[in-house]
């Protein structure tokens, strides 16, 4: 254990045992040069006494002596060192000097140690003690500072140094003396401190002060100059930066501008390009309108043309006279053919005609067909055959009908001699609609060159007088078959004949039906015959045309038939007694006050009974086709071939009778 220190009051004794002489170069064995004798200067002059190495310490001055000493080897070997040195015969003299020498050794070590340590730092390092004296340095310290050599010594009071720095002019402006009490003022406070000193060379030292416990001060010092340089680089750098930044959003601004600029150009452009398709398309619509309108007024006495020429026909003798007749027909044929398609080619060039498609049987438009080519076929001694089919389709019954009556009108028009056929097989998942003829074929250089508008083939000596047609039929089925995504193909063999096929999606309820087997394909129909129930028919017309009355009641008089003639409802109501009826009605769809099939309707609840009704219009619609067929009643289109017309109203007799 150590030893306890012996008393305060043994320490007093002995102060009258040793000189402050003795006393001071006991403390030159720890302390570095010089520094001793100014400690206990400093002592004496603190106390305000009088210094002489002559005069004897007292217990103040032995204690403050002890303390020195105990910062450098502990308080305990301290307190020995005294007693030992001041009392001689409490201690070998041996021991007293191992002790003091020991001492110095440490301190000189640890002295030592300091210097080594500091002396290998990039900073410059300065150490002053609690009276404000250097005590140590290292050569980095000189360096920073370009101090003169001699300057810096061990116990010089930093205010020397700083004064040197102030005078020239290291320190900024101001006063010397203002400018050096400002810093020992800092390290008086004894507070850690910081701040960078530009000095006139363009170097920048960093200056971090930190008390030390126990008194004195420790400041290290750095040259910041390239860490500054680099600094003001970047600085430099993002003012660039931001300056092209701001450049760049000018631009972007100017350019943003300019872009909202053309963007509403465009706009306006394209709202610009809007009204005008607008009132491009309620011009087109306008035309469809007005075509509309004067077809079915110029329809009307080419109806009626047409029916007193066919009755004239039936009544005329010479040949002479009967082509005559037959050569007026031809003309309003072509008239009345030529009317409606360029009103059909309008619709739908206007976008007007836009089909709701629908699953059903493919034998319903087969067997209308049918019924209605066959007595066209007739008449130019033509056979014509039709298959039926239990297929189901999806597509738009009026229109897929129109394209099959172009391609079977098309077949008529170009074949002199043999048949025509029509009908389906399966393919796939597609029903192929097929329409065969035995006439002059098209060369293969031609096959595109048909479908296109007003377009039509060089006919041969043998069909030249046959009806011309306008070349827009097949353009027209073309255009329909698109508009319902369907496909059309043709195959022909110059001088045997052709075949047009307009392929359709079955219905997908009907995957499993079969195809039509070859027999069935090659099974005839049986040739239509005028039917008997024509003679003595009561036939009700309605037309609000008198002339087209007129016509009506001749053709139908040729056939034996008993025509009863209305404008509207009210006529038409008052054309039978009670308890009468007609067998059936011919209706005009577009009259006064209600449509045709309007008319019809009441006339069936008046009679109380199902008569069988045909809608004869200009209006060759699909809305009016399928209104017609949704009411039950079957439809021809103006002008009426007399051929057509008898076949019908034989069918819809034929099934009343049934």
């Amino acid at each position: 254990m150590a030893e306890k220190m012996p008393p305060k009051q043994k320490s007093n004794n002995l102060g009258s045992q040793i000189s402050v002489a003795r006393l001071t170069e006991l403390l030159r064995h720890y302390s570095a040069r010089g520094w001793a004798e100014l400690m206990v200067k400093e002592h004496f002059v603190t106390r305000s006494l009088l210094f002489s190495d002559d005069t004897l310490a007292d217990a103040e001055t032995i204690a403050f002596a002890e303390q020195l000493i105990a910062n450098m080897i502990g308080s305990e070997a301290a307190h020995k060192v005294l007693i030992a040195f001041i009392d001689n015969g409490y201690m070998h003299i041996a021991d007293v000097m191992n002790i003091i020498d020991g001492g110095r050794y440490f301190f000189h070590f640890s002295q030592d140690l300091l210097h080594s340590s500091i002396e290998n730092l990039e900073q410059g390092i300065s150490i002053v003690d609690k009276n404000l004296r250097l005590l140590v340095w290292n050569s980095r310290y000189i360096e920073l500072f370009d101090y003169p050599k001699g300057l810096v010594v061990e116990g010089r009071p930093v205010e020397e140094l700083i004064r040197y720095n102030v005078e020239r002019g290291e320190c900024g402006k101001g006063s010397v003396e203002e400018l050096v009490q400002r810093r020992i003022l800092h390290l008086k406070k004894g507070q850690p401190h910081f701040f960078e000193r530009y000095r006139g060379d363009g170097k920048v030292i960093a200056m971090h002060g930190n008390p030390i416990p126990g008194g004195g001060y420790v400041t290290s010092f750095s040259d910041v100059s390239a860490h500054k340089q680099l600094v003001l680089q970047l600085k430099e750098a993002k003012k660039n930066l931001e300056l092209r930044v701001s450049e760049r959003t000018r631009e972007l601004t100017v350019l943003n501008e300019t872009l909202m600029k053309e963007i509403a150009a465009r706009t306006q452009i394209e709202e610009d390009l809007r009204q005008a398709k607008l009132r491009a398309d309620e011009g087109n619509k306008s035309k469809t309108r007005f075509l509309a309108a004067a077809t079915h007024d110029l329809m009307q006495p080419l109806n009626a043309a047409g029916l007193f020429t066919s009755a004239l026909a039936q009544r005329l003798d010479g040949d002479i006279e009967k082509g005559f007749v037959g050569n007026i027909t031809s003309s309003l044929n072509a008239a009345e053919t030529m009317l409606s398609s360029l009103l059909e080619a309008s619709r739908l060039d206007s976008g007007a005609v836009q089909p709701d498609t629908e699953n059903f049987s493919i034998d319903q438009v087969i067997a209308a067909l049918g019924a209605e080519f066959t007595v066209l076929a007739n008449e130019q001694g033509l056979a014509f055959h039709k298959v039926s089919s239990s297929l189901m389709i999806h597509s738009n019954k009026q229109l897929l009908r129109r394209i099959l009556q172009n391609f079977l009108s098309n077949a008529l028009r170009y074949t002199t001699e043999g048949r025509i056929l029509l009908g389906c097989r399966r393919k796939g998942a597609m029903c192929q609609v097929e329409v065969w003829d035995t006439g002059e074929g098209i060369p293969q250089d031609k096959l595109d060159e048909i479908f296109e508008v007003f377009h039509r083939l060089e006919r041969t000596e043998e069909i030249l007088t046959a009806e011309r047609g306008t070349g827009l039929g097949l353009a027209i089925s073309d255009r329909l078959a698109k508009l319902l995504g369907h496909k059309i193909l043709v195959r022909s063999w110059p001088g045997k004949g052709s075949v047009f096929i307009v392929q359709i999606p079955l219905a997908e309820r009907d995957e499993g039906v079969g195809e039509v087997t070859s027999s069935e394909t090659e099974k005839e129909m049986p040739e239509w015959k005028p039917v008997g129930g024509l003679e003595g028919c009561r036939v009700l017309c309605v037309d609000n045309d008198l002339s087209v009355l007129k016509g009506m009641e001749a053709i139908l008089s040729t056939w034996g038939c008993k025509v009863s003639s209305a404008v509207d409802y009210t006529s038409a109501s008052q054309c039978f007694g009670e308890g009468a009826f007609p067998d059936i009605i011919l209706a005009d769809y577009q009259l006064d006050k209600e449509t045709g099939i309007e008319l019809m309707e009441r006339l069936r609840e008046d009679f109380a009974v199902s008569i069988p009704g045909l809608v004869i219009s200009a209006n060759n619609t699909p809305a009016v086709r399928g209104e017609a067929d949704q009411h039950g009643f079957l439809f021809l289109p103006k002008p009426l071939k007399p051929a057509a017309l008898r076949a019908v109203m034989s069918t819809l007799l034929e099934a009343g009778e049934g």
